[in-house]
């Protein structure tokens, strides 16, 4: 696996299904601070405006089925 260049991104280290429970399981690089929504629901979400163009995405309309 290759490095990220984004430190805000979680690495994945490994990932399997389990057909006895029918699960999934992800291996996640450990997070000091704890969960994204547990740290917006101590300290507040960030106040930055956010600008979308609906017409400028990378995905086609059949990437997701």
């Amino acid at each position: 696996m290759s490095e990220s260049p984004c430190p805000f991104l979680v690495s994945l280290f490994d990932g399997y299904y389990d057909p006895k429970e029918d699960a999934t399981f992800l291996v996640l690089e450990f997070c000091h601070f704890g969960a994204l929504d547990n740290l917006i629901e101590k300290k507040g979400a960030p106040e930055e405006d956010v600008e979308h163009d609906d017409d400028d995405d990378d995905f086609g309309d059949d990437d997701f089925g």
